[in-house]
């Protein structure tokens, strides 16, 4: 993750740039981030071939609640980019998991690998950011986190199913 700023009008707004991958694609993208408030700040020139202001816009990819923008790498890909996006740093401990799983057969993989209601009172930071959200784990921890318990199992047996077809 990089950060920088762009600076509109004398202000100063952060930005942060990410590489990321769609779960689907073996390509990766370089995505950078700002705030909402630089985007209000440019209001409708933005929309207007030649200005600045579009300049600038074209070279965000998406813009978040100003408070967003200093929260963690994984809060911010998690909550804020588009589904089905993940953080190349994350892929490494997903594809560790699908290691350590690797010659297992189909019912040790289904009681090792759980959803789970994430409880926000314990401890664990990233358990409170992620309090009411539906984890899935195995004995190292969490591997991924989703709004919804069905997302979180179809995620559950796609990711059982790549660990035993490859």
């Amino acid at each position: 993750m990089k950060t920088g700023i762009i600076t509109y009008k004398g202000k100063q707004y952060p930005t942060r740039t990410f590489t990321i991958k769609l779960n689907d694609e073996d390509r990766t993208q370089e995505v950078t981030i700002s705030v909402e408030s630089l985007s209000d700040a440019m209001g409708g020139k933005k929309e207007k071939d030649g200005t600045k202001e579009q300049t600038i816009d074209n070279t965000i990819y998406y813009y978040v609640a100003d408070a967003v923008i200093n929260l963690s790498d994984k809060e911010i890909a998690s909550f804020h980019l588009d589904a089905g996006y993940v953080l190349v740093a994350e892929l490494t401990r997903i594809e560790q998991a699908r290691k350590d799983l690797a010659g297992k057969d189909l019912t040790e993989l289904l009681d090792e690998i759980c959803v789970q209601l994430i409880d926000g009172n314990d401890a664990d930071p990233v358990h409170k950011a992620l309090d009411g959200w539906h984890g899935v784990s195995n004995q190292e921890g969490l591997i991924a986190f989703f709004g919804t318990e069905e997302e979180a199992f179809r995620y559950r047996l796609d990711f059982i199913n790549r660990v035993l077809n490859g």
